[in-house]
């Protein structure tokens, strides 16, 4: 089975790639990573065990010189908790003053996590999935060498149509007659959705997630 490269940390990534930086300072030598798996008896300090190789064997019949190394690896919610204080678990909001239009590609996903946030994540490490408009699910792979759990994150700008009253939302979720948009700004918007696109000169195909709302 090949072996699972050792990478440098990022070194603008601080605590967010904490995990990385652990696994790299005590494998310094090793040639890779033979296996990665949840510590049977985590604690605060530590949850990961993971077989490093340190040298392959020097003749026939003797064994290659593997050790055990135990960290931590981080969950994606305290990632993004290091990003965001307020951030709660359900998903993070992504500012991104660039019209996006969804779905963006994996490599795209960390190119913003790693560039703007500071992020130490690779393609080994996460399977990303576009779950619906802008939000995409993150999940840890298994043998992801600094992270676990998952996490939900939203990549663009966030509009709330207030549905209460006149407007009729079909099956397929057009939008008929006239309806209320508050923006996260605070600003509101009132008319058809093409008379509030019109007023705020711009599309908003790209970039937008779009809640339905009604008054309880």
């Amino acid at each position: 089975m090949a072996l699972l490269p050792i990478r440098k940390p990022r070194p603008f990534a601080g605590r967010k790639g904490q995990s990385i930086k652990d696994l790299y300072s005590s494998a310094m030598r090793a040639k890779g990573v033979i296996s990665v798996k949840p510590l049977a008896t985590p604690n605060v300090r530590y949850n990961t065990e993971a077989i490093v190789r340190i040298s392959d064997p020097e003749s026939l019949g003797a064994f290659a010189d593997n050790r055990t190394i135990v960290y931590k690896r981080l969950h994606l919610d305290e990632v993004f908790r290091l990003i965001n204080q307020e951030y709660d678990g359900q998903a993070l909001q992504i500012g991104y003053e660039k019209e996006v239009e969804h779905p963006l590609s994996p490599k795209d996903v960390l190119r913003i996590l790693n560039g703007q946030f500071g992020c130490d994540f690779e393609e080994d490490d996460l399977t990303i999935e576009n779950t619906c408009c802008t939000e995409y699910t993150l999940t840890a792979k298994d043998t992801s060498l600094g992270y676990i759990g998952e996490a939900v994150i939203c990549i663009g700008r966030e509009l709330l149509y207030d549905c209460t009253g006149a407007p009729h939302v079909t099956d397929e979720f057009e939008i008929t007659g006239r309806v209320v948009i508050t923006l996260a700004s605070g600003e509101v918007y009132e008319g058809t959705i093409d008379e509030i696109a019109a007023q705020m000169n711009q599309a908003t195909t790209h970039g937008v997630r779009v809640i339905l709302a009604t008054a309880t």
